[in-house]
């Protein structure tokens, strides 16, 4: 049992359950759920610290309304806090911490996918065990990776295959890792494969440096070809460009509207919440949290929505805007077309492998492209809509905006700096 300090037997109890419950469920691996010693009579914080800070706090509401805890959030702490009320007069309050020195999954899931395919050609091995397969690849030197990271990249690489096995998905992950390695050796029946290169910050020579591919594959011929790589699915889908409303507009060679956007959602949100021109999120987080703390959430919600429709309006207002500039934004943020160096995008499922062919498709009709026209979705206050014209066919892609930050740093937080993203075509 927990031994706690200056807590009353009563509250005890309670945290001792919970404390148990919050371990038996978060306190697996390398994460550590511990109390937080010398709280007050009323009050005892428990803090997970964890790799994925971010991943094991957007999983915390669904666990607490599970359990049927009655809690609300609260802003203690950089990644922000949940406090449960016990019987109106206790609480407890769960913190989130990183690890030091650790890692997102995301990192070491896009290692797994990326990096063990590429290793398991160069040597020619081949497994079906994820186990096995760690083993022999986390005991391969910096000096043993034959060509496939670049010196740059080597302890980096070191360091997030010896990790890999940290990840929550580590199974599922090795198994898209040998759907990605049947890609490479039926590539390889086709077109002899010299080298296969892994992407992860630096990229072969002659590569641009926003090149999208993941994987580069050199022939024999001397030709080179990016390889972008999603995991998923079947029937799922992966967004193909994440980006922000800053970046966007920036990219698009609209920094006035921007300037004009960012300046309409102060006087119109953020003013009002007590904040300068220049707030900052970091900087400014007690303000905010103040605010949110004496205001209801419908009329947080409602605020939120105002700023999500004048972004959404202003990015379709830019794009209609100017088809030149819209034609060079999905060239070169979308495709990010190197025409000497070609992209395809290959999605791992399971084990196996499929080809995806929307970029392609979206490339061929770009020469074919009369007009564009930027519409929002009637049925989601997030979805939006390019529709590409050319003389007899119309090709759409379908984009979204929406928060994508973590809470305390989410929605108002984040500002009018939403996240875009294209998702699919139709």
């Amino acid at each position: 049992m927990a031994v706690l300090t200056k807590v009353p037997v009563v509250f005890q109890s309670e945290v001792d359950s919970f404390f148990k419950l919050l371990k038996n469920t978060f306190g697996k691996g390398t994460n550590k759920v511990e109390l937080v010693r010398g709280e007050t009579s009323k009050t005892q914080k428990i803090r997970i610290s964890s790799k994925d800070r971010a991943e094991v706090h957007n999983e915390m509401p669904s666990f607490l309304k599970k359990n049927k805890y009655i809690f609300k959030e609260s802003y203690e702490g950089s990644a922000g806090s949940y406090d449960i009320t016990l019987d109106k007069k206790y609480t407890i309050r769960i913190l989130f911490k990183p690890i030091s020195g650790g890692m997102t999954e995301t990192t070491l899931n896009s290692t797994i996918t990326e990096l063990v395919p590429a290793l398991l050609f160069a040597y020619g091995k081949s497994f079906t065990d994820a186990k096995k397969c760690y083993d022999w690849v986390s005991k391969l030197t910096k000096k043993e990776y034959k060509g496939v990271v670049f010196k740059e990249d080597r302890v980096s690489a070191k360091e997030f295959l010896l990790k890999s096995i940290d990840s929550s998905k580590f199974e599922e992950k090795m198994g898209n890792a040998f759907g990605v390695f049947k890609y490479l050796n039926d590539l390889h029946d086709k077109t002899a494969i010299k080298q296969v290169y892994w992407g992860y910050r630096k990229k072969p020579t002659g590569v641009a440096s926003n090149h999208k591919g993941d994987l580069f594959v050199e022939f024999t011929t001397g030709n080179l070809l990016g390889v972008s790589l999603k995991a998923g699915g079947a029937k799922t889908e992966e967004p193909k460009l994440n980006t922000y409303v800053n970046p966007f507009l920036e990219n698009i060679k609209a920094s006035r509207e921007r300037d004009k956007l960012k300046d309409r959602v102060y006087e119109s949100i953020h003013k009002e919440m007590g904040l300068s021109k220049n707030w900052q999120p970091t900087k400014d987080a007690q303000i905010i949290r103040e605010y949110r703390e004496r205001t209801k959430q419908t009329y947080l919600d409602k605020h939120y929505d105002n700023m999500l429709e004048m972004c959404r309006s202003t990015l379709i207002d830019v794009v209609n805007g100017s088809v030149k500039n819209t034609i060079h934004f999905i060239k070169e943020q979308i495709l990010a077309e190197q025409k000497d160096v070609p992209l395809v995008v290959v999605k791992a499922v399971g084990t196996s492998y499929q080809m995806l062919t929307e970029e392609d498709d979206l490339a061929s009709f770009i020469p074919k492209t009369k007009s564009v026209r930027a519409y929002p979705s009637k049925t989601s206050k997030q979805n939006w809509h390019i529709k590409l014209s050319g003389t007899k066919e119309t090709l759409i892609l379908n984009m979204s905006i929406r928060t994508n930050k973590s809470a305390p740093h989410n929605k108002l937080s984040q500002g009018f700096n939403l996240a875009v993203k294209f998702n699919s075509l139709s």
